[in-house]
This record gives C-alpha cells, sequence and structure tokens, in this order.
C-alpha cells in the first residue's frame, strides 16, 4: 500500500508547488497593480485562451459561457486560442485558431476562463486581460466587481460566469441552464471503418489520473452483466492509446467472459468520430473525463463514475433524467480535487474503492430494458 515516505513525498512536492503559486501570485499582482478604465467600444478583438493542460472536458464544460461572450460582444472578432480539434460550432465570431497563430496576434482583450500559468505569456498581448492567472481568484487590469471562483463547492460554469459578470455593461443573469452549440460529428465514417454492431455500449473507462480511475475489476463485471443480461452484442473502448491505457485495456480482455465482443479503439477516434459513436450508443459509460462531457451532449443515455469531484459541480446545467452519476459511499464531505493537481493517492484510493458496484447496476437497470 502507501507507505510513510510516498506520503511524505508527496506532501512535500504539495508545499512547493504551493510555494511556487504563492510567488506566482505575487508576481502576478504587481502586474495587474495598474488599472484601467475598461471600454466596450476598444474591443475589437478579443482571445479566449484554452491552451494546453486544459482538456476536451474543460472546454465543453464552459462551451455556454464562451457562446455568451460571443453574444455580448457580437460585433468583435473572438479567437479561441486552443490546441484543441474544432468540434464545437459556436456563433459567427468566433474562430478557431492555434497557440503559436494567437502569439503573433496582437488583441484588445484577452480572457483566461480558467486557471492555466501558461496562459500568462498572452497578457501583454492586449490592453486589457482578464481571467484565473495565478489562483481561482478573478483578476483583472481595469475596474471590475470583484469575483471569486471555489475549485470544491462552485459549479465549473461559475468560473467564466464570473467573467461575463464583470464585461457585461448591463444587468447579468447567471448561467442557469446551459445551452450547448451543435457538436461537429465525422458523418459516421467510424461505422464502416471498423464494422461495428447496431447494439453496443461506448466504454470510456479509463484515466491518465490515478483519482479518477475506475476499478478494473468492477469494470469487467460490468461488462458481463451488459453482455449477459442486457443482451449487448458489442462493447466499445475509447480513450488515449497510451502504455497505461492499453495494459489497462489487456487486462479487462484477459478478465472479461466474452472478450471477442469487445472492440478497442483506444487512440483511433477523433472528437468527431466519439460524438458518432455515442449518438448511436446503447449506453456511455466513462469516469470524469473529455469523452463523458461529449458524451452528456450527444449520446442518449450516460452513466459517469466520479470519484474524488461532486457529480452536481461538473454535470452540464440540462435536463439529466438519462444522466446518472455514480459516487462515492461513503462520499467525501466536499470535493478532494483543489484544481491543481491529482488527490493524493492514499487518499483518492480509498473513495475508489467506495464505488459501489451494486449503483452501477441500479442504473444500467433503470437505463437499459432488457
Amino acid at each position: 500500500m502507501f507507505n510513510l515516505l510516498q506520503i511524505i513525498k508527496w506532501n512535500i512536492r504539495f508545499f512547493v508547488k504551493k510555494l511556487l503559486l504563492f510567488i506566482v501570485n505575487f508576481v502576478v499582482s504587481i502586474i495587474f497593480y495598474k488599472k484601467y478604465k475598461f471600454k466596450h467600444k476598444e474591443v475589437k478583438n478579443i482571445g479566449i485562451l484554452f491552451t494546453k493542460n486544459l482538456g476536451i472536458g474543460d472546454l465543453v464544460m464552459l462551451s455556454p459561457g464562451i457562446e455568451k461572450i460571443a453574444k455580448i460582444f457580437r460585433k468583435s472578432n473572438i479567437d479561441l486560442i486552443t490546441w484543441i480539434p474544432e468540434v464545437i460550432t459556436f456563433s459567427d465570431n468566433v474562430n478557431w485558431v492555434s497557440e503559436a497563430k494567437g502569439l503573433q496576434k496582437k488583441y484588445d482583450l484577452i480572457i483566461s476562463p480558467t486557471l492555466n500559468l501558461l496562459h500568462l505569456k498572452f497578457i501583454f498581448k492586449a490592453k486589457y486581460y482578464i481571467g484565473y492567472f495565478s489562483n481561482f481568484s478573478l483578476k483583472a487590469n481595469f475596474k471590475y466587481k470583484k469575483q471569486t471562483y471555489n475549485e470544491r463547492t462552485d459549479h465549473y460554469l461559475n468560473r467564466i460566469d464570473a467573467i461575463i459578470f464583470s464585461l457585461k455593461k448591463n444587468k447579468h443573469k447567471k448561467i442557469t441552464k446551459d445551452k450547448y452549440n451543435n457538436l461537429k460529428d465525422n458523418q459516421n465514417k467510424i461505422f464502416t471503418q471498423y464494422n461495428l454492431s447496431n447494439n453496443y455500449v461506448v466504454f470510456g473507462a479509463f484515466s491518465k489520473w490515478i483519482d479518477r480511475q475506475w476499478n478494473l475489476d468492477d469494470i469487467v463485471k460490468t461488462i458481463d452483466y451488459l453482455i449477459t443480461t442486457k443482451g449487448v452484442k458489442e462493447v466499445v473502448f475509447i480513450g488515449l492509446s497510451d502504455d497505461i491505457s492499453i495494459t489497462k485495456m489487456e487486462y479487462v480482455l484477459k478478465h472479461v467472459k466474452e472478450p471477442q465482443k469487445i472492440t478497442s479503439l483506444l487512440g483511433k477516434t477523433s472528437l468527431q468520430d466519439i460524438n458518432d459513436l455515442c449518438k448511436k450508443s446503447k449506453l456511455f459509460i466513462g469516469v470524469d473525463s473529455g469523452p463523458s462531457h461529449l458524451a452528456y451532449l450527444s449520446a442518449t443515455k450516460v452513466i459517469t463514475i466520479f470519484i474524488t469531484v461532486k457529480p452536481a459541480l461538473r454535470l452540464p446545467k440540462i435536463d439529466l433524467k438519462n444522466i446518472k452519476a455514480i459516487y462515492p459511499f461513503p462520499a467525501p464531505k466536499q470535493s478532494l480535487f483543489d484544481g491543481l493537481g491529482p488527490v493524493r493517492n492514499d487518499i483518492s484510493q480509498k473513495y475508489i474503492n467506495n464505488i459501489r458496484y451494486s449503483d452501477i447496476v441500479i442504473a444500467i437497470d433503470s437505463l437499459i430494458n432488457n
């Protein structure tokens, strides 16, 4: 299990990270000391930052806020500066731009909608800048109403809502119901390419983060239950094709009763392919990661396993009757994830073990008829 030396190492690493963030926060406070008077009429070109270290799940969760910014500044050109391929349809004034191209341009306003220290290199590319640059306290170089975001207690969308509140000229209404734009698909090419069954379940069950990884033995039991009890003809796995995911896939194939009914598409699908797969699937089952967030919008039925983050903080604000969230029992009193990195392994393992297989079966039975 976890020995004292490992725990000491984790604590030292955590302390060093906190110290570095304190130093960065001090420097950022100096940079942001000068305050302009924000003038909407001056804002013709906007850059919204979404660079690496942030994933597709983060982008999907924040997309209603990005669309709202596009409508507030409907006469402005908006660049979504990101490494993620174009998978969401925004208003016509939103363009998808690579980080390299973004660094070559000048903007009137730079927005960092979520914490990423890599965004700091963009703040000198614009007169105005606002967002989360060193902690979850909103910062800007112009006068605004101070807003904070708490990673452990606030819904993910609240972080961009605070920015919208600061930018909006008239009275701001909070985003109480997510309005998602269309997800782009790949015209069902994945089905002809791999000759998939028309009675399949999609699994996005592997995570690179230990504190989000669903127990492999429960994955095996769930697959066997779907095939033998619910009549599922094929189980399709999506996700990364890194060594860790491949090892997990090999374990599942070795222990399920009918491995011939499993198709591994690890590393073989685009985001558009995932949308196509989810749309026609009988069910999507996954951990709290990017594919699950795509599935909330494209799949008809979804089960997501949450471990260290409370489901209420990540699930979209839409009709959730066909989305089932599985959470440890007993559960942590508040979300353990602080937005700065994975939860300490010995703590997260305790709650991984508290995910009850019986809860997963109940969720499957409520969504799939025999």
